[in-house]
C-alpha cells in the first residue's frame, strides 16, 4: 500500500474519521463491552462506512468494532487505529496501550500484504516525563511501517501539564515543539487546529500559526515534506468549516473529520433517525469540507 492509496486525485487527504470507541459508547449510553453495545457500535460504523467511503480518499476504523463495517467499504483507501482506547481510568501522560496484532487479521497494518495504512494517537506535551519514551515508541512505529510498506499516520492531541494552557500562545508554542519533533517520523502528521476551542478564533493568529507550522514540516520532514493535515476532535462543525479554509490556504493537506460531521446524531431518539441523519445531513457536511480541500 501506498500514500497514494489514501489520497485524493490532487495528492489531499479527505479521511472520514470512524475510529471512536469509548466516546461513542458514551455518546450512545451503552456498554462496549456487552454484546448489545458492541453490536450497537458495529452497526453505527457500518453506516459511517457505507455513508462516507464512497465520497473519501481514506476511512480509519478500529479493530475492535470496525472490523464488519469493511464489507461496505467503496472505493477509499483503508486505515486501521493502533492504540486501545482509555475505558476506565485515563492520564494523558501514559504510553499508548496498544493492540495486540492478532486482532488484525488478514488486514493488519504491519501484516506485509499492503490492505491498510496505520495510524496511532498520541496524547503528547514536550515537557512532561513520559515525552522521551513517546517519542522512541513512535520512532519505533514507524520502521515497522517502514519496512512493512505501511503509510504511518501520527495523530498529536496535546495536553497541559496542569489543568489547562493559559492561552493559545502557550498551547502553540509547544505545539511547534511537537511538529519539529515528529516531522521526520511519520508519512502524514494529523494535528488539532492551532487555537484553544474555547476562544474564539483569532483568524489572523490562526493563518500565521498554520503559516508557521508549514514552514516548520517543510524545514524538518527531511528529503521530502511530510504533509499535515487538520483533526476535528468533536468541534463544533461550523468552527471547523471555517479552520480547514484557512488551514488549507497556509499549507494543510486536507483533514481527518469525525464527531464534528456527525455528532449530533446521537441526540435522536431511535437508530432509523440516526442513521438518517448521518445519511443526509453528516454526508453533506462531509461533501462541503471535501470541496474545500480539492
Amino acid at each position: 500500500m501506498t500514500l497514494s492509496d489514501i489520497q485524493t486525485k490532487t495528492g489531499k487527504f479527505t479521511i472520514a474519521a470512524c475510529d471512536q470507541r469509548a466516546s461513542l459508547a458514551t455518546m450512545l449510553g451503552v456498554d462496549p463491552m456487552s454484546e448489545s453495545g458492541k453490536s450497537t457500535l458495529e452497526r453505527v460504523k457500518t453506516v459511517f462506512m457505507e455513508t462516507f467511503s464512497p465520497i473519501c480518499s481514506g476511512v480509519l476504523v478500529d479493530p475492535e468494532f470496525g472490523m464488519p463495517s469493511l464489507e461496505k467499504k467503496g472505493r477509499s483507501g483503508l486505515l486501521l487505529t493502533l492504540e486501545k482506547p482509555p475505558y476506565s481510568s485515563f492520564n494523558p501522560d501514559d504510553i499508548p496501550d496498544l493492540y495486540d496484532d492478532g486482532l488484525y487479521g488478514k488486514v493488519g497494518p504491519f501484516a506485509g500484504n499492503g490492505t491498510a495504512a496505520a495510524k496511532i494517537l498520541l496524547w503528547y506535551n514536550p515537557l512532561s516525563k513520559n515525552a522521551e519514551l513517546k517519542q522512541q515508541l513512535i520512532q519505533e512505529l514507524y520502521k515497522q511501517a517502514q519496512s512493512a510498506h505501511t503509510p504511518f499516520l501520527l495523530e498529536i492531541l496535546l495536553h497541559p501539564l496542569e489543568k489547562k494552557f493559559r492561552s493559545s500562545e502557550e498551547a502553540f508554542k509547544l505545539q511547534l515543539e511537537t511538529v519539529h519533533t515528529f516531522a521526520n517520523q511519520c508519512d502524514v502528521l494529523k494535528l488539532e487546529a492551532p487555537a484553544l476551542p474555547s476562544e474564539p478564533l483569532d483568524i489572523p493568529a490562526f493563518e500565521k500559526r498554520c503559516t508557521q507550522i508549514t514552514q516548520e514540516m517543510k524545514k524538518h520532514s527531511g528529503t521530502k515534506t511530510t504533509p499535515w493535515i487538520l483533526l476535528t476532535r468533536g468541534t463544533a462543525y461550523e468552527r471547523f468549516l471555517l479552520a480547514l479554509q484557512l488551514a488549507m490556504k497556509h499549507g494543510a493537506s486536507g483533514f481527518a473529520a469525525g464527531r464534528a460531521v456527525w455528532k449530533e446524531f446521537a441526540e435522536f431518539p431511535t437508530e432509523e433517525e440516526q442513521f438518517k441523519f448521518i445519511r443526509t445531513v453528516a454526508r453533506k457536511r462531509m461533501e462541503k469540507l471535501i470541496e474545500i480541500v480539492v
